[in-house]
């Protein structure tokens, strides 16, 4: 008998067993544990990626020694003097030329001065870019006004400790720059073979044109280089002793 109450079953509508049957209990057993482990798998990448763990450095592998690299001789920032054949002021095309020009002898010195490189295989031919193709072989044979010269061989350590850059721009009523010169100025110490301790002073006026669409330095009327000894401070002479009275 019943109480007249009637249960209709709910038909799960994708032809699979229902939940209540074994066979769907043990589909949805498998599926409780591919999620969970999921799941698991899920926050396990979470905390790897959050934590930056990395794969462990296999043991006895060295860390990586590669050298630093060097920092290049910059030349302080020039000071500008603009000369007008017009009523154009010219100070932003003497500006970018300026700065053009820092950095093309900032080049030049530090190849013919601060590269270690220099000190033993000598002022390398790119430094030389820098002057027109008419002018370069005479500037090369100049090497010991405008570089190091003949002492990069003995060179073992320099640092620079003055440098100065003045640069005037010629420009013309049209506003366009026709002409700059530059005068440098660079000092620094260093030691050669032997541990010597050295000064260098350098001192140079370079003039630039426009050559094949580049400026170019097509004349130096001032160049002089001088490497010398530091002296060295001597040791104040000890008091000679007096003479006392006699008994």
């Amino acid at each position: 008998m019943t109480d007249g109450s009637e249960t209709d079953a709910v038909p799960s509508g994708n032809g699979h067993a229902g939940p209540g049957s074994p066979k769907g209990e043990r589909v949805l057993r498998w599926s409780l544990i591919v999620v969970a482990a999921l799941a698991v798998a899920g926050v396990t990448l979470f905390v790897l990626t959050r934590s930056g763990t990395h794969p462990a450095m296999p043991h006895g592998a060295a860390a990586s020694t590669a050298p630093t690299p060097r920092t290049p001789f910059l030349l302080p920032d020039p000071s500008i003097t603009i000369s007008r054949l017009g009523s154009s002021s010219g100070e932003p095309v003497a500006t970018a030329l300026a700065g053009q020009i820092q950095t093309a002898l900032s080049s030049f010195y530090d190849q013919a001065f601060m590269d270690p490189q220099t000190w033993t295989n000598g002022t390398p031919s790119s430094a030389w870019d820098i002057f027109a193709p008419e002018l370069r072989a005479g500037a090369q044979r100049d090497a010991d006004s405008l570089t190091l010269g003949v002492q990069p061989a003995r060179v073992t350590g320099l640092r620079a400790t003055d440098a100065t850059l003045s640069i005037r721009v010629l420009v013309d009523g049209s506003g366009k720059a026709r002409l700059a010169l530059a005068d440098v100025g660079f000092e620094a110490t260093g030691t050669v073979v032997g541990g010597e301790p050295i000064i260098v002073t350098s001192r140079a006026t370079f003039v630039f044109r426009v050559v094949s669409g580049q400026w170019l330095v097509v004349a130096y009327p001032v160049a002089n280089t001088e490497v010398t000894a530091e002296p060295v401070p001597s040791a104040p002479a000890s008091a000679s002793p007096t003479s006392g009275a006699s008994p």
